[in-house]
């Protein structure tokens, strides 16, 4: 697969400089009070991530950005302890809502990777010799290719995508937090 052959991760060197310089100017302007320097490197981290995964500039301080809603809390639900888990006769009553909060977290993933992969098959439409500019138009691509086997159909996608996001964007935030 082309994600992360060496031409591919070249080609993202552009977004990796753009965010540390966005970093850089973030930094610069809190130098007169204090700030962890933890929590600047793991915005880094995961606004380089899903520019590279999606094409789209993470924003930690937009409050009503759905990226940042759904992450946090994709750590806070892994990050809970469910007493059922500890108390099996107890796991079906949901006394702390976890089960629900799942169910809820899982559909609103699920529709949010689905707009990402409809907006990137949508943005291919009618265009020739389309240029991929992130990972999931890479992956849109190679979903058109019948002789893969196995078949990278759209749920391998939404697969793939969570585990680039979830698994790299969020390995430093999951520290931060539990640090």
């Amino acid at each position: 697969m082309k994600l992360f052959n060496i031409k591919s991760m070249e080609s993202y060197e552009y977004i990796r400089r753009e965010e540390r310089a966005n970093i850089m100017r973030q930094l610069f302007e809190s130098a007169n009070k204090p700030f962890l320097l933890k929590d600047f490197v793991s915005t880094l981290n995961l606004s380089i991530i899903s520019r590279m995964v999606w094409g789209k500039h993470y924003n930690e301080n937009d409050k009503n950005d759905r990226t940042k809603h759904l992450l946090e809390e994709y750590i806070e639900l892994n990050g809970c302890a469910n007493f059922g888990d500890f108390i099996p006769f107890i796991g079906n009553l949901d006394f702390q809502g976890l089960i629900k909060r799942m169910k809820v977290w899982a559909k609103e993933w699920d529709e949010f990777l689905d707009n990402m992969i409809d907006e990137h098959i949508e943005k291919r439409k009618g265009v020739k010799d389309y240029v991929n500019k992130d990972m999931l138009d890479i992956l849109v691509e190679e979903s058109a290719d019948t002789t893969l086997d196995p078949p990278l159909d759209r749920l391998s996608i939404k697969g793939y995508t969570q585990d680039l996001i979830i698994g790299i964007g969020l390995s430093n935030r999951i520290q931060r937090i539990t640090s």
